[in-house]
């Protein structure tokens, strides 16, 4: 009798834990997200103040074919959406939308744009998807077509991210986790249904990510991460983190290859590699910077008069201390149900403890050993997979990079804008957003059980049904 009262839930366990299931769950939770988003865009909702002006200026310049300069003055375009158009969250710059706006000087933000630090590629490709929005959509909107770039970015973010999971052997729920749990954050709100060159963040992550696993896994496919590493670095630094972490790592295996007494280890960067990478990303860094200075027309003291501040020296100091001691989680800012604390500590907790060496159990190998794949057919909930002889823990060395960068990168940008541009401006969590892929495949990778998967996915799937609703609701920041 006991025996058949079990049979039920374990079919019904089986059941809920089925592919068929996470699939379905994923679509579903995936379909709400991007709908709930391009409804949003499309109800004209109120520039944010993250920035969106700053974009949509450099969106109008590129429009109207040229770059945005230091010593720019804020485009007609920004200027008449910000008075007659959806606005601004600040408000502040009103007129009778009858052609008689008021001086640029007198906008809230300035008349300055700090537009001309971003690299331009963002800005080309939104506005050839407005003007195939327009004439193909019939969005009449120039913002709001800009806006569903953003959106778009998020879907090929998360299909990106369920192909690579796929790819990197897992099923189920621990997929469906992975496209999930790194758009699972509320500054997917911030970025993705705005004008933001932050949209692509998730993508450009889940590139790096992808690709870097699946390089390490096989010991090949090094093409494949630097061409990512190329596009992310073409859009923004903070695409990048994610490569610094990757580059990180294969600099620590190959100096543990080239000084271990046994040349036994299953992945084997070579130096050039991982220095590859970072030309990539600091070369243009270097060659705008040289841009900027060229075309500057008014000095940063004058541009950032609103932000910059000749703080004392203890402040400055305790300022950058906060940057190194406080946690820049991906999943910031204050959450229903306190899903920003259960991601946090779920997806960061699990890779913190693979790179303390907690997690003993290795569920899926990272490459070969001895020739041989310890996990023929990708069942990941086979037994743990026998460890190399040498001891080498490749996803370990991942997941100390990722703790890393994500650690060091705040201070390091903070010393960078102070000595640019004299702010004094926290470094916002939410700039960490592209790490969350690499994070959530180590931590996935890294759990010894099936069920973990089910939890982690369970967890990304109510992040995302909360931003959805969230959406709904009304304007964001």
């Amino acid at each position: 009798m006991p025996q058949t009262s079990r049979i039920p839930a374990r079919r019904v366990r089986s059941f809920l834990t089925s592919n068929t299931v996470a699939m379905t769950v994923l679509a579903l939770a995936g379909t709400c997200l991007l709908a709930a988003g391009v409804s949003y865009v499309k109800d004209a909702h109120p520039m944010s103040i993250l920035d969106e002006h700053v974009h949509l200026d450099y969106a109008a310049n590129v429009r109207e074919g040229t770059i945005p300069h230091a010593g720019g003055v804020y485009t007609l375009t920004v200027r008449e959406e910000w008075s007659c158009g959806v606005g601004h969250m600040v408000g502040g710059y009103a007129s009778d939308c009858a052609g008689n706006l008021p001086p640029v000087e007198e906008l809230p933000s300035g008349q300055y744009s700090s537009a001309y630090i971003h690299y331009p590629t963002y800005f080309v490709a939104a506005n050839v998807f407005a003007g195939i929005a327009k004439s193909v959509f019939h969005v009449d909107s120039y913002l709001t077509g800009l806006r569903l770039f953003s959106v778009l970015c998020l879907a090929l973010g998360m299909a990106a991210a369920l192909a690579f999971a796929l790819a990197l052997g897992l099923r189920g729920w621990g997929a469906a986790a992975s496209a999930l749990i790194p758009v699972g954050a509320i500054a997917v709100l911030h970025h993705n249904f705005y004008v933001s060159p932050n949209a692509t963040q998730t993508l450009t992550g889940v590139l790096v990510a992808g690709t870097a696993l699946l390089w390490i896994r096989r010991n090949k496919g090094f093409t494949w991460v630097a061409l990512a590493t190329a596009l992310a670095a073409s859009i923004a630094v903070v695409d990048c983190l994610a490569v610094a972490a990757v580059a990180l790592a294969a600099t620590w295996q190959w100096g543990r290859n080239r000084w271990s007494t046994t040349r036994r280890a299953t992945w084997r960067p070579a130096l050039w590699q991982p220095v590859l990478l970072g030309v990539l990303v600091l070369a243009p860094i270097v060659a705008w910077n040289q841009v900027i200075v060229t075309r500057q027309t008014v000095p940063n003291d004058v541009i950032y008069a609103r932000v910059s501040a000749n703080a004392p020296l203890p402040e400055r100091a305790l300022n950058l201390a906060s940057e190194l001691t406080g946690l820049h989680s991906p999943w910031p800012y204050g959450w229903p149900l306190a899903l920003d604390t259960w991601l946090t500590v779920a997806v960061i907790g699990l890779v913190l403890f693979k790179a303390l060496g907690i997690l003993k159990e290795k569920v899926w190998p990272l490459a070969k050993v001895d020739g041989a794949d310890p996990l023929p057919g990708l069942d990941t909930r086979l037994a743990p997979a026998p460890r190399p002889r040498t001891g080498a823990d490749v996803l370990r060395v991942v997941c100390v990079s990722a703790i890393a960068i994500l650690v060091l990168y705040p201070p390091i940008q903070w010393i960078s804008i102070y000595t640019s541009f004299g702010s004094t401006l926290p470094i916002v969590p939410r700039y960490s957003i592209g790490l969350a892929p690499l994070f959530t495949f180590a931590a996935l990778l890294a759990v010894p059980r099936e069920r973990a998967r089910v939890a982690l996915g369970g967890l990304g799937t109510a992040a995302v049904l909360i931003l959805a609703a969230l959406t709904m609701t009304g304007p964001l920041l």
